[in-house]
């Protein structure tokens, strides 16, 4: 496809068809209204519903660290200690995330009645694993090897560029653990991840600026923010449609950048560094239908993460994934970068890879249970009909 990307707005659409019906169903009354997790989804009810006059009480999140943060305006709780609180009151529980059913068995076991204290207003994973927002008539979807095969050729152009300008990548994430306990893909496993030092990220898009085939798609680009502090480097030779919330994006073929930013390290620091992110971060989702303000909320947002420089920080990471504080860790653990085989080819992880796994893992040598084998990605690559 020619360089570029389309922004397709059909999940966002449902989602402020479906927060309007909590609007119209609690306007008025006097139920509590409690948002259940501090992601992406939860960010943008609490701006919507306090918009239209709804007040959310409280966020309730399975994260220890959070316990007793304030995010997005909201004082955070464990579930179990909030629920037992509000026995016997009149009170409702949002949920929208792509671990939904988990949360509703976990908030039935609590005692809460799924006909009152329940409201599941968005099917995450049914509306990101629709693709009828696009016609794709004329293409087949690529086969698992081809998909693969395509990402592949990404990460040796990314290693090649790398190298040739001294610039810094890592396999991250579930790369990197594919990598050591597979030595390529986790099996069940649909994506490529890895990290840059933000400064680096922002370095190899200018590179690519004039490439015919090959570019980064990031926020930095002032244009569009993506979620997740991520960003794509795309191989226009091919075509993909990537569904995430609420940015859908018809682009090239293309691997995850998770950048990666310095950050304060003292703890009260850090904690006031994670709020102001959040809070930004909630400003760009907010300003998603006003051009100019979501330009302006992305440069205030990129402005704020450049301040801390990524060399002199001893804490780097990137708060916004879904794993939040979790993903900050030792800029030591990145260290002069090592190589090892992914996929049959040698490519750069962190020095200490095995600190960075076990911290983001525990004991990521044990496969997790069968259940839990399943791809967690809603993308699709294609090939023209001959």
């Amino acid at each position: 496809m020619r360089k570029g990307y389309t922004i397709h707005r059909a999940a966002a659409n449902i989602f402020y068809q479906n927060i309007e019906e909590i609007v119209q169903e609690y306007s008025g009354s006097q139920t509590q209204i409690i948002a259940f997790g501090s992601n992406i989804l939860m960010s943008m009810s609490i701006d919507y519903l306090e918009k239209r006059g709804l007040t959310v009480s409280a966020i309730i999140d399975n994260d220890k660290r959070r316990e007793g943060m304030v995010i997005f305006g909201k004082k955070v709780y464990l579930p179990p200690k909030l629920i037992a609180q509000l026995k016997g009151q009149d009170f409702v529980v949002l949920v929208a995330s792509s671990h939904d059913q988990e949360m509703i068995r976990q908030l039935i076991d609590l005692g809460c009645d799924p006909s009152q204290n329940i409201r599941h207003f968005f099917d995450y994973n049914a509306v990101l694993d629709d693709y009828s927002h696009v016609d794709r008539r004329d293409m087949r979807v690529l086969t698992e090897g081809e998909f693969r095969k395509q990402q592949i050729t990404i990460l040796k152009e990314v290693d090649e560029l790398c190298t040739e300008n001294h610039l810094r990548y890592y396999l991250g994430a579930g790369t990197l653990l594919g990598a050591v306990r597979h030595k390529g893909y986790i099996p069940w496993d649909d994506d490529v991840d890895i990290h840059m030092p933000v400064t680096d990220m922002i370095k190899l898009s200018k590179l690519l600026e004039a490439d015919d085939r090959f570019g980064v798609l990031s926020q930095f680009d002032g244009e569009n923010y993506f979620g997740l502090g991520m960003g794509y480097m795309v191989d226009y030779s091919g075509f993909s449609d990537i569904n995430k919330f609420p940015v859908q994006l018809t682009t090239g073929s293309s691997i995850d950048i998770i950048p990666l930013f310095g950050m304060p390290s003292g703890e009260k620091e850090f904690l006031q560094y994670a709020v102001e992110v959040k809070r930004l971060e909630q400003e760009c989702w907010s300003t998603l239908c006003s051009e100019t303000e979501h330009r302006e909320a992305i440069k205030n947002l990129n402005d704020y993460f450049l301040h801390f420089d990524y060399e002199e920080s001893e804490i780097v990471g990137n708060i916004m994934q879904v794993s939040f504080l979790k993903f900050c860790f030792p800029r030591a653990f990145l260290g002069e970068a090592a190589r090892t085989e992914f996929e049959g080819e040698m490519l750069c992880i962190p020095e200490q890879w095995d600190k960075y796994l076990e911290h983001l893992y525990g004991n990521y040598m044990e496969l997790p249970p069968v259940e839990k084998r399943t791809a967690a990605h809603h993308c699709r690559s294609y090939k023209k009909l001959e």
